[in-house]
């Protein structure tokens, strides 16, 4: 059944968006996003390209803009926790990847979305033409985000974090980058991005949840927050949104 509101849902592996959004100004998703314009294109431009698009793979750390123009869009964020992430990882190698109209696996996987709201045959509709084979994260990289999921260890810092997998910090940076594509300071903001829609999904205000996510005040937040999505938190967690808990 279609969306008539917009919708934020987290599940174990995933954050999705789907509704209306805008012009989105400049930022840089920590993880790896796939965007659909479901309602049409819409305009994606970073320092390679300008282009509208009905589809594009967005790799970690790649800062663009976007302009959704007012239309229908699903954004699903994969988490390198994911073990998909990986070979999603290795085919982009750092560039955006982008579709000007939906291919018929893509379209299927859509309908099925729209009917089910399970993404499984929207991800297996990209992994078919969007993923590197037999790519897997270093286990010790896996672990770490794993625990991140779960909301654990988001308050050590890169040396503690380096040193409970027996790494140097530089090491452990370096892998950070080359199998994620982005450091610790923005992998772990967006672990707790999901942890503060759980506290606003529970009935916490805006500033409870994001104390309860480890941030320091609301400033802290709406600088994170446009920072990595491009447009403010109470946009997207805005009393017209319905949030989905998916555990």
């Amino acid at each position: 059944m279609r969306r008539l509101n917009p919708v934020v849902r987290i599940t174990n592996h995933h954050t999705i968006y789907d509704g209306p959004l805008g012009a989105l100004r400049r930022h840089c998703h920590a993880v790896i996003a796939l965007l659909f314009g479901l309602d049409g294109p819409f305009r994606l431009t970073s320092a390679e390209l300008s282009v509208d698009a009905v589809f594009a793979l967005v790799p970690a750390g790649v800062m663009h803009t976007l302009d959704f123009r007012g239309r229908r869009t699903l954004v699903l964020y994969v988490e390198p926790h994911d073990p998909i992430y990986p070979g999603l990882h290795l085919f982009a190698q750092g560039k955006c990847h982008t579709h000007v109209e939906f291919s018929e696996t893509l379209r299927a996987g859509i309908a099925d979305w729209d009917r089910t709201h399970s993404e499984k045959t929207l991800l297996h509709a990209i992994l078919s033409n969007h993923s590197a084979p037999a790519a897997m994260l270093d286990d010790r990289l896996r672990s770490t985000c794993e625990h991140f999921n779960r909301g654990a260890l988001l308050d050590q810092d890169t040396d503690g974090l380096a040193g409970r997998v027996d790494l140097s910090p530089s090491r452990f940076l370096h892998l950070l980058k080359a199998e994620l594509g982005v450091g610790t300071r923005r992998l772990k903001q967006h672990y707790r991005f999901k942890i503060l829609v759980r506290e606003v999904a529970r009935g916490a205000t805006l500033t409870q949840a994001a104390h309860s996510a480890g941030f320091a005040d609301s400033a802290h937040l709406s600088r994170a927050f446009v920072e990595t999505f491009g447009l403010p938190p109470t946009h997207a967690l805005s009393a017209g949104v319905q949030l989905e808990i998916v555990d």
